[in-house]
């Protein structure tokens, strides 16, 4: 039986009615799913109801019961993903493998056709290239240029290549972010600057496309890499472009946590402030986080400092970021019922509190305004 159904089936009950409100008020804030909350809503309107019968208020206190609301409001569904070379299938296969109720990109992985059988999720659609007819002429043409080459050949005028758009379209295009996954030293990259410009015009209107590149913490990009990344940072054809420098294990767990998260809290991807330098691309990281309790406030805030250190984006290997050059946005992940104490903000005044259902309490520091400079990739 429904919240509603159960309230009005008690209507001649005095002492029952009542006591619904503070059973409501607590199912208010932990609701965990639209139709609960649509129920719970319902219910309190039959509540009003029954009061209004009697010349009283019978309406819950929804002073904090909106907490989850946020959390609720945006689809999970509302994603794709699209791997490039080996540790894209990686992510986009990890990603898909996270599938549940309520949480369910799309997958793409693109391929060309010579290459050896790719071992892929279930849910992931394999995009097969044609390998193109090459004049090799004087030279052997390097592998990025010849990708690249693929890729125009299989792709239309402004759009990718017709089973990535028909998958993309059929999910209701305006409606979707789309993340795409690479690593920097992988030659894939080549086809980056013209699969962006063409995911941009078929997705304008859009959540627009979110660029992920993966770099080892010791990177040193060779053949088209260099001039490939410059080229994304003059033309910056995409809503986001992430550097995460991490090992595959880490750039792997990093990158799904990331596009899993931002698929139910879109704010983590809203920039708050801009950098001073203005530029292209950005990076984030991530650190489990103290629930709070009954712990002294200075010891959850030397935690939560600890965790804050743990969490920093790893963008510049072996080098302290310019925080003063760069914006950075700290979000605090938390459970509805476990906001952060309000002793939290002596030490993060700008912190920025998401409660989310069925999520761990988890640090995030994004920053913004990286030059191809500050990167040191080459």
């Amino acid at each position: 039986m429904s919240w509603a159904e159960e309230v009005a089936s008690r209507l001649g009950e005095k002492r029952a009615v009542e006591a619904y409100r503070e059973r409501l008020q607590e199912g208010l804030r932990a609701v965990e799913s639209l139709e609960d909350l649509r129920d719970l809503l319902g219910a309190c309107s039959v509540l009003l109801y029954a009061g209004g019968l009697e010349q009283e208020l019978l309406l819950p206190d929804l002073g904090r019961a909106g907490e989850p609301i946020d959390s609720l409001t945006a689809s999970r569904a509302d994603i794709a993903a699209i791997g490039l070379g080996h540790s894209g299938r990686g992510i986009v296969n990890a990603l898909m493998a996270s599938r549940h109720e309520g949480f369910a990109p799309l997958g793409f992985f693109i391929d060309v056709e010579t290459s050896r059988t790719a071992q892929l999720d279930k849910n992931v659609n394999h995009v097969i290239l044609e390998s193109p007819d090459y004049d090799t002429g004087p030279g052997v043409p390097r592998l990025g240029d010849m990708l690249r080459a693929a890729y125009r050949a299989a792709s239309g005028s402004n759009r990718p290549p017709p089973v990535l758009a028909e998958g993309l379209l059929n999910a209701d295009i305006t409606k979707l972010t789309i993340h795409v996954v690479a690593a920097l030293e992988d030659p894939w990259v080549a086809i980056l600057p013209d699969l962006l410009l063409d995911l941009q015009a078929l997705a304008r209107g859009s959540g627009g496309v979110v660029l992920h590149l993966v770099t080892r913490p010791s990177p040193r990009l060779k053949g088209s890499g260099p001039s490939v990344v410059a080229e994304l940072e003059r033309t910056r054809p995409f809503r986001d472009a992430f550097i995460v420098c991490a090992t595959d294990e880490v750039a792997t767990r990093q990158v799904e946590e990331f596009i899993r998260l931002s698929a139910g809290l879109s704010d983590l991807l809203v920039r708050r402030s801009e950098s001073r330098r203005g530029g292209a691309f950005a990076s984030y990281g991530f650190s489990p986080a103290p629930q709070g309790g009954d712990e002294s406030a200075e010891v959850y805030l030397r935690r939560l400092d600890t965790c804050f250190q743990s969490a920093a984006p790893s963008w510049l290997p072996g080098k302290a970021p310019l925080e003063e050059l760069v914006s950075e946005n700290v979000f605090l992940i938390h459970a509805p019922a476990c906001p952060p104490p309000e002793n939290t903000w002596r030490l993060f005044p700008d912190l920025v509190p998401l409660p989310a259902l069925d999520e761990n309490s988890v640090l995030c520091r994004i920053q913004r305004g990286l030059r191809l400079a500050d990167l040191r990739l080459v």
